[in-house]
């Protein structure tokens, strides 16, 4: 059955390839056990599963970086160009998952929320999940007078419609009920990567990118919030690895965050390339678009990695394309 799949995989691939494409893929933390503070978010995959998706996506895909993305006279090669993603600051980009691509010799972009780094900070996505996991729904459903079904549910229907303020807000009145410490809660686990994790990275050649000052829905945003969301955090990022920041993905991936005024911002900023996330792939040439990128299951399997990186790609593009004509 794996060779079956192993045959329809390379002929996916090869179908990309001659139509043009390239495609992105998207991870955030590489762990093998998830914490408290991530349980429930959907962005941990095992050490193990991962490096097996890199196998088997080294075999019929190339892995470029944004060098080669951007190359007036790019290569040409066999097979179709692939770009490895990072989202968010988590310490085991640095300490897992870039040993394993310098290994294979794979280049990677890492999109940083520079508010994060040295664990000055606590995410409020790590929260959230962190009161789900540690004291359950109920704070959460008393202070937003609502039921909500998990921690997904909360940052994607209630939190993706705050401003910044209405964010303090929240975060400050759930640390007052569920009487957290946010300090000692970031000093036991350590989540998020350090300054110089950040600068050996960029020295090591990993391309950091912009993800936002606190990782928040720009969709909720004003043009001047937005401009600090992101100009901060661009100039807090350089500051730290001495090199421009070209690339820019939105938090969460979703289109409704890619405003006009946000788009607007970006542009202005200079920025070379932007990103949301989903199941497409991207055609030649690079432009101010915000091109896509695919997220792949927590555990590996030949038949899930067909699934997701070709057919499900396939389907949505046709499906885009049947809304655009009616």
């Amino acid at each position: 059955m794996n060779a079956l799949f192993e045959k329809l995989q390379k002929n996916a691939a090869r179908s990309i390839k001659r139509k043009g494409g390239w495609v992105s893929l998207i991870f955030h933390d590489i762990n093998d056990t998830e914490s408290p503070l991530t349980e429930g978010l959907n962005v941990t995959h095992g050490r193990k599963d991962f490096e097996l998706f890199l196998y088997e996506l080294s075999k019929n895909y190339n892995f470029i970086g944004l060098d080669d993305l951007f190359a007036v006279n790019r290569k040409d090669h066999k097979k179709p160009d692939i770009l490895l993603t990072f989202d968010d600051a988590y310490k085991s980009v640095a300490t897992t998952a870039a040993p394993i691509c310098k290994e294979l010799k794979i280049p990677f972009v890492f999109f940083v929320n520079a508010n994060f780094m040295d664990n000055q900070t606590l995410s409020l996505d790590n929260l959230v999940a962190y009161v789900v996991n540690e004291k359950g729904l109920e704070p959460i459903n008393y202070i937003t007078r609502r039921k909500f079904k998990s921690a997904h549910d909360v940052i994607s229907n209630y939190i993706s419609a705050l401003n910044p303020e209405g964010r303090r807000s929240f975060s400050h009145s759930l640390l007052a009920l569920t009487g957290i410490d946010t300090k000692k809660v970031l000093s036991h686990f350590k989540p998020y990567i350090t300054s110089e994790d950040l600068k050996e990275l960029s020295k090591n050649g990993v391309e950091i990118g912009n993800h936002t000052y606190t990782h928040a829905h720009l969709r909720s945003l004003k043009k001047h919030e937005i401009e600090l969301e992101i100009n901060k955090n661009k100039k807090t990022l350089e500051a730290v690895t001495g090199r421009a920041v070209r690339a820019f993905a939105f938090p969460y991936g979703n289109k409704k965050d890619a405003t006009s005024a946000a788009l607007k911002v970006i542009d202005e900023a200079g920025y070379h390339i932007s990103f949301l996330v989903h199941n497409r792939h991207n055609s030649i040439p690079i432009t101010k678009r915000p091109h896509m990128r695919i997220s792949l299951p927590k555990t590996f399997s030949p038949s899930t990695l067909l699934l997701q990186l070709n057919f499900l790609p396939q389907v949505r593009s046709l499906r885009d394309r049947l809304r655009v004509s009616r």
